[in-house]
């Protein structure tokens, strides 16, 4: 696991942004210490990074398609990043959700704190 810890003070959060990101409890104890591993499902040229939301309805969509017929729960979180969403590379999901997703660096990537 790789740690951003200490890359996110009062002038980071003002010069970034922030991302919403779905995951399972388990990803939430590494992510509210700024630590982020590789998924199982990622594709190796994507290794070292996150996909990322830019609202919190678009990851609320998501959510609910992780979930579907599912028994895993997911939680919603906020993380802030080193750089606006706009300067990563953006995944285009289609209609469902909508929006794009964005594809950032574990380093620039923030403690993720849940919304409840």
């Amino acid at each position: 696991m790789m740690s951003c810890l200490g890359e996110f003070g009062p002038v980071m959060a003002a010069e970034g942004g922030t991302a919403f990101r779905v995951m399972t409890e388990e990803e939430l104890a590494g992510a509210r210490l700024g630590q982020y591993a590789d998924g199982p499902y990622m594709n190796p040229s994507d290794y070292g990074k996150k996909f990322v939301w830019g609202s919190k309805e678009q990851a609320e969509g998501w959510k609910a398609v992780l979930e579907e017929g599912r028994d895993v729960p997911h939680v919603i979180t906020e993380i802030p990043t080193k750089n606006p969403l706009s300067t990563y590379k953006v995944f285009d999901h289609g209609s469902r959700p909508s929006g794009p997703a964005y594809l950032v660096p574990f380093e620039d990537l923030g403690p993720a704190t849940p919304i409840r």
